[in-house]
């Protein structure tokens, strides 16, 4: 409330990130912390921009802020992956997301429902909290998919089809209205038969998308997994859906972080590192 306001002079503040000192897409950290007159300041890690790292803590302890830090600093870093790839490696932190059968398929050629709904909600929330999602070419003319967070509260990113189309030639298509920005990749790479992944990476950082969430299909997340372009994958398990043949699920080599279950199935989280 704002009659409780004077109560910030008498407070810590608790971040993950070292307080910013620059204008980027709001105004600087460190400015607000200096007006609203905060005498204490936790932080978790300092920034990864080795161009910025520790200027902000100084610019406040030479203002008379007590700062504190590091705290939790390997928490900190997990919470702060996706910018610090961002930042040091210049190219989004991947996600790879994809469903598979009990028997490790993702789908028999046609559209193929393997995920429960609960595990469905899920996902729309994943996609809220990404800046993008990626899918192949194939998978669009298979199963048509929408790609929006309509089973959640929250934005719709943006969609980006890996792969050569004539928009003109598919109107039908539910990834081509106006939910959300779609971005057809083989427009931006017109003589690239199959598309470079970090030439693709690179791209993308460049629009500013820090995050994408990649959703298929086999090719795409194989092409992914090849290249060693992922950073976490989060595989759904169905413990109920058997589909004895079909498109093989990809194998994920990377070190299990969580897994935990949503009805019918198991959720399971993978760090590349």
């Amino acid at each position: 409330a704002t009659s409780d306001r004077n109560l910030l002079r008498e407070s810590t503040l608790y971040v993950s990130l070292e307080p910013c000192n620059h204008r980027g897409k709001t105004p600087p950290c460190t400015d607000r912390i200096l007006k609203e007159q905060i005498p204490t300041v936790a932080y978790a890690c300092q920034d990864p921009n080795p161009y910025m790292a520790g200027r902000s803590l100084e610019l406040l302890k030479n203002a008379g802020v007590r700062v504190i830090g590091p705290l939790c600093e390997a928490e900190g870093r997990t919470l702060i992956r996706p910018f610090e790839v961002f930042v040091l490696e210049k190219r989004p932190y991947v996600v790879l997301k994809f469903a598979q059968s009990a028997d490790f398929f993702l789908g028999t050629g046609k559209r193929t429902k393997i995920s429960n709904p609960y595990s469905d909600m899920l996902v729309h929330k994943w996609r809220s909290q990404t800046d993008a999602i990626l899918v192949g070419k194939n998978t669009v003319l298979v199963d048509n998919p929408l790609l929006t967070t309509r089973s959640w509260i929250g934005k719709n990113p943006a969609r980006i089809i890996l792969g050569h189309m004539d928009k003109s030639k598919h109107t039908d298509l539910r990834i081509l209205g106006n939910d959300a920005e779609t971005l057809i990749a083989g427009l931006e790479f017109p003589g690239e038969k199959t598309i470079s992944l970090p030439r693709l990476l690179s791209w993308l950082y460049g629009k500013g998308i820090q995050s994408i969430l990649v959703e298929g299909g086999a090719n795409t997340l194989s092409a992914f997994i090849s290249a060693g372009l992922w950073d976490e994958a989060r595989v759904i398990q169905s413990r109920q859906i058997w589909l004895e043949n079909g498109i093989k699920a990809p194998q994920i080599r990377g070190r299990l972080v969580r897994s935990y279950t949503l009805a019918s199935d198991l959720i399971c989280i993978y760090s590349k590192n």
